[in-house]
Formats: structure tokens, sequence, C-alpha cells
């Protein structure tokens, strides 16, 4: 849906245009924007290491690499939750059983099967987008907004993505991983003209309220739900994040980054109520009549990919970054 308010629909337009004049290396050679090296997860990496790589990397997804480093693949939390957890708990003959039993009797070993295995879960972990870095930004942004992709690869030439795409990775590419987060915080830091975008064009956007983005309805928890019971949740609403609500006040969020610190060990902590599994949890909450540039700020300063908008104590929304992206292209 385009959005409503003429003048809204206008900021689009033009920061439409403005994303058609530059390309993936000018977030590249954005000064205060740290790229890490490219993390890659070996095929043969069993999912329990794979979980604890990425919670000590502090990233969602990577991708994966067989013997001969050519990249097959690109693996998420989510690919996890959506294959190895939640299948057992979602068989509809399994509805009435209790979920503890059903937790006390997972075999275990799917910690200990090779990552390779969920490379095609979801469309976005078997055919991952990648782009020359010369790409100009809008075909990325249009790419991850209409597709619902996070992320995607960059590679340094045409040559490197030609071999890729046939199979190879050469030992002197540079790869890189573009995210829905880099991207908005490009745009961001725009506003102080730190970036090649004048902020006269970035700036009728962001101070546009947060009423305007499209965004959807709160699935939310108890604090007394299990954590297994809310990624049941979560999974069957399709959705990546839900906040844990208690007397009306957000007191925590769920998501998939939670899983990383489950291992052989303490996996029976699943079971456990949220409260207790969620140890320390950022919530990002923000008001409805707040600026696109206030909920932006918290998201990136608090490292968040969900804001909970809520009204008076009460949580009506959620908004993500993709709702930024998918206003500005469906405008255009």
């Amino acid at each position: 849906m385009k959005p409503s308010d003429e003048s809204v629909n206008a900021a689009c337009k033009k920061l439409w245009d403005a994303l058609q004049d530059l390309t993936v290396q000018d977030v590249l050679d954005q000064k205060n924007h740290v790229f890490r090296p490219l993390v890659t997860a070996q095929d043969t990496m069993t999912v329990e290491n794979f979980l604890k790589m990425l919670g000590k990397e502090s990233i969602l997804a990577c991708p994966v690499v067989n013997a001969d480093n050519s990249i097959i693949g690109m693996v998420s939390v989510y690919d996890v939750l959506d294959k190895a957890i939640l299948p057992n708990v979602f068989d509809p003959k399994l509805f009435s059983v209790n979920v503890l039993d059903i937790v006390k009797h997972t075999p275990q070993s799917f910690l200990q099967q090779p990552v390779s295995e969920f490379v095609y879960v979801t469309k976005e972990s078997a055919y991952p987008y990648i782009f020359p870095s010369h790409q100009t930004l809008a075909t990325v942004v249009k790419a991850l907004a209409i597709h619902g992709y996070h992320r995607c690869l960059i590679v340094d030439s045409a040559s490197v993505l030609d071999a890729i795409q046939s199979g190879t990775l050469p030992a002197d590419a540079h790869v890189t991983v573009l995210t829905q987060t880099d991207i908005v915080r490009f745009l961001f830091e725009s506003l102080e003209s730190k970036t090649p975008v004048p902020s006269e064009i970035v700036e009728p956007l962001f101070r546009s309220k947060l009423e305007v983005l499209e965004s959807k309805p709160v699935v939310a928890i108890g604090p007394g739900y299990s954590a297994l019971n809310g990624f049941r949740i979560m999974h069957f609403h399709n959705v990546t994040a839900v906040p844990v609500v208690e007397d009306g006040t957000v007191c925590g969020m769920l998501c998939g980054a939670d899983l990383c610190h489950v291992n052989a060990d303490n996996w029976q902590m699943l079971q456990e109520p949220v409260r207790l599994f969620l140890e320390h949890q950022e919530v990002g909450t923000v008001n409805a009549s707040n600026t696109i540039a206030d909920g932006v700020k918290k998201m990136l300063d608090k490292h968040l990919h969900h804001l909970w908008v809520t009204k008076g104590d009460i949580v009506e929304r959620a908004v993500t970054f993709t709702d930024l992206l998918e206003l500005v292209v469906q405008a255009n």
C-alpha cells in the first residue's frame, strides 16, 4: 500500500531518486561505519557450534562454505528454529501433548547435525542475493524490501560474482555481508551530513511520524510462557520476535538471537519461563507520535531489529527496518 500522505509520498520519491545515483560501495566507504570481515561456517560445523559462533559474533546469519571454500548458501538462527526445534512441536498430532514432555524427549542429537542440513530451509538461505559493490543502492533496497530478505552478500567485482555463481570462490575475493541495518544506518547518518546523501533528501522522511509505516499487528506472550512456547508462537505467526508483556507493559522480548545460548548442556532451559530464559534483554518501545528518526535512533543505539509502538501502556504494533524500506520502495 502506498503512503496516503502526499508529503511522505514525495519524500520517498525524492529519496528513491538519490538511491539510484548511489552504489553499495558508497555504503562500504562510509566513514564511521564498521564492516567486519566476512564470517563463514564450514558445512561440517555442528549446529551447536554454529549457534555458539553466531552468539560470539553478535550476528544472526552467515554464509556456509564447503571444503573448496565455495559458498553453498546462507543459514540463520531462524532456519535452525524452523527445522530443528519446531516441527516436533507443530505436528498437529502433538498439539494436545504437554510441551514439557516434548522437550524432555526431543533428541539432543539435532545439535550435532552439520549446518549444511539447514541451508535450504528458507528461500533466503537457499538463494541468497549476491551483488557486486558497484550495484545501485536502489536495486539492493528493492530486492531486500520486496522479498523480505534481511541481508545479502556483496562482492568486489563482477568477475567474482560470476565465479561464485558458477560454484567457486576465488581466494583473493573480497566478500562481505550487507544488511538492512547497514543501509538504514547509512541513511540515518545522512541527517548529520556524514554520507554522500544530502540531509535535505532524507530529512522529510525521517521527520515523518512512525504512524506512516505499514507495520504489523503485535503477537505478545506473558512472562510465564515457556521459552519453547514463545518460539512456537513466533513460528506459528511467522514473526521473528515477540514482546513479553506483563500487566500491559513490555518487560522483555524473545527473538531468534536468544537461541544462540542454547547448547547440549542447558537444553532444558527452553522449558523455563521466558522471564528466566531472557537474562539480559534490551527492549525498544516508542510512542506512535514519535518520528521515524526517533525510532531508528533507538533501534540503532540498542542494536535492535524490532521496535514496539505503544499508546499509553498498551503495545499496539511493531515496526522494523523492513517496514521503512518497504515504504520507500512502494511509493515508487
